[in-house]
């Protein structure tokens, strides 16, 4: 039997003509990557579907992740039911009561680009995205450097690495992954316009 993963909002209950996608959503089990702590209020959990991956944000109260977590964990592996109810805001069903809140967050795109040649902060959301792309936009190669500081030190992922005119750098997760609570990422063109755009793909 397979198991399916149910998450609203709460929007149906708000606006039942209007209800779309960011309100209501049902997951395969097998689709279940994980989830972690985004902060003392939020846990952030993991889907990888056909549509790429998704991230449900689950506000809760604070400090109660642990809670949270072990009866996700629970309900995946124990129940017999065919949809499991993890956080139905609509209708007032929860896992676990210190669950306050939900947030579908899907195909979610940062892009930020630079436009001078100083060392520039690159400021992702707090998610773990599939790739980065650097696109050159300039009419000639343009070089890239891309740092991680640390709050004392940099550390080169690579530097001044050519990027040919009008063509992307493409970084996998694994290449770009980092821990955003210990480091920064830092990038610096080597055109005086700037002229490199990055965008992060969830």
């Amino acid at each position: 039997m397979e198991k399916l993963l149910l998450f609203t909002t709460g929007g149906a209950t708000a606006d039942a003509s209007n209800v779309n996608s960011s309100e209501i959503a049902m997951y395969n089990v097998k689709d279940f990557r994980g989830a972690k702590a985004k902060n003392a209020t939020t846990i952030s959990v993991f889907f990888e579907t056909s549509n790429g991956r998704e991230i449900i944000d689950l506000g809760i109260t604070s400090g109660k992740h642990n809670s949270i977590l072990r009866a996700i964990s629970n309900a995946i592996v124990k129940s017999t039911q065919s949809i499991i109810t993890i956080a139905d805001i609509d209708n007032s069903e929860k896992i676990d009561s210190n669950i306050t809140s939900v947030s579908l967050v899907a195909n979610e795109t940062l892009v930020q680009s630079l436009t001078g040649n100083s060392r520039t902060q690159i400021d992702p959301l707090a998610r773990n995205y599939s790739k980065l792309f650097i696109a050159n936009t300039h009419t000639s190669d343009v070089t890239c450097t891309l740092e991680l500081h640390n709050g004392s030190a940099y550390t080169h992922l690579f530097n001044a690495i050519s990027i040919p005119a009008n063509v992307s750098l493409i970084l996998d997760r694994d290449e770009i992954a980092f821990d955003l609570n210990t480091y920064t990422l830092h990038a610096t063109s080597g055109n005086a316009s700037g002229k490199l755009t990055f965008t992060f793909i969830l």
